[in-house]
């Protein structure tokens, strides 16, 4: 069972949500380390022609040093909020996804039951509107044709015809699918009657 809050969590299916986010990050880490290395070359082979040309003892080395990697040091960090960055936007547009997913989910659990499931709400920046919106019209499609208590009147109907009682007569509303079915019943309960 679900807790009511559980839109409010980020992680509605936190497996398969981290499992999305990893697969992304695993790409970032990548891209970001091949980055790092080549950036991190260029500037190492920089800071030795630097070195092999102007012949700089210890302390100009240290200084040169420390001037180059403080780009270095930029990019690293740059590359690492691209990375939380990443991470926080794949949960909130899963969380966007899922969210309706677990949602149609419950309605199609309800639908398989016999239940009448109730409409299915989401929010304004939730993913899957449109199909929402057809599962919500379809239901009401359902709902106003429901002809499972009708069915039912019928073949009490019936039964009670068969076994030679006088059955009730059918009243069904002018909207119900089976009203010509119950018209045509009610005159065979006639008929049968006047024979007897």
């Amino acid at each position: 069972m679900l807790p009511k809050n559980r839109r409010s969590l980020y992680l509605i299916e936190p497996y398969k949500q981290l499992r999305f986010g990893i697969m992304f990050i695993s790409i970032n880490v990548i891209f970001a380390l091949l980055m790092i290395i080549v950036f991190g070359y260029y500037l190492w082979d920089i800071f030795e022609a630097i070195n092999e040309y102007f012949k700089l003892d210890h302390s100009q080395e240290m200084m040169t040093a420390s001037k180059l990697a403080e780009p270095l040091g930029i990019f690293i960090g740059l590359v690492v909020l691209f990375i939380i960055s990443t991470l926080y936007l794949s949960a909130r547009y899963t969380h966007q996804i899922y969210g309706p997913l677990v949602s149609i989910r419950r309605y199609l659990d309800d639908l398989l039951e016999g239940k009448n499931p109730k409409p299915i709400k989401l929010r304004a920046n939730d993913q899957l509107h449109d199909l929402v919106d057809r599962l919500n019209k379809l239901a009401d499609l359902s709902n106003a044709g429901d002809t499972s208590g009708s069915l039912n009147e019928l073949i009490q109907f019936t039964d009670d015809l068969l076994a030679g009682k006088e059955p009730t007569a059918l009243g069904l509303t002018e909207k119900d699918p089976l009203k010509s079915l119950s018209l045509k019943l009610n005159r065979l309960a006639k008929t049968v009657k006047a024979q007897r």
